[in-house]
């Protein structure tokens, strides 16, 4: 049994190692600021936990790697140009995700109140066609979780998950085609 570094080892390494896997988010320099340091913070907490063990041994690089890896497991970061609700992909194309029935009533108070109605009348009704797998899927979608999120809940992988979605979108303009026929 090795004994544990120090701390400043660890405060140090884990500064280092965050700033290396959060760089992606050094253009919006508060969030990055906040990821190091939550990464910190979760090692100091770790290093704090490791020092009243008996069975010490860890180095102050995997603290410092398990603690960027908490941070970003619980952000539930999801890195791709092509996954609507991925921080990177808003970022790249311009726009803001909201839930789906904040949504639908924002696009509705410039109507009246009986649109805003109809509105949640139809989603509601449209869910309640869906499976009761796909609606719980689509309800965390809604939701505004993220696609790690929801395959994380449910057992699949992020990218079946954008596949829901997809298909979750072509039922929702069939069945409003369907209701304007």
């Amino acid at each position: 049994m090795s004994p544990l570094p120090s701390l400043d080892k660890v405060v140090q390494t884990t500064q280092d190692r965050a700033r290396r896997a959060f760089r992606h988010l050094f253009g919006r320099r508060a969030d990055f600021d906040d990821a190091v340091a939550d990464a910190v913070a979760y090692a100091i907490a770790s290093y704090r936990s490791l020092q009243s063990r008996p069975e010490r041994g860890a180095t102050a690089g995997s603290i410092a790697r398990y603690a960027t890896l908490h941070v970003s497991a619980r952000r539930g970061w999801h890195y791709s140009t092509s996954d609507a609700l991925s921080p990177l992909c808003r970022d790249t194309r311009g726009y803001e995700v909201e839930a789906l029935l904040e949504y639908a009533t924002a696009a509705a108070t410039q109507e009246d109140p009986a649109h805003i109605v109809q509105v949640k009348l139809d989603l509601l009704s449209w869910l309640s066609t869906l499976p009761p797998c796909r609606r719980a899927i689509a309800d965390d979608l809604m939701a505004g979780m993220t696609a790690t999120a929801v395959g994380r809940k449910y057992g699949l992988s992020p990218s079946r998950v954008t596949q829901i979605r997809q298909e979750l979108r072509r039922y929702w303009l069939r069945y409003t085609d369907q209701m304007v026929d």
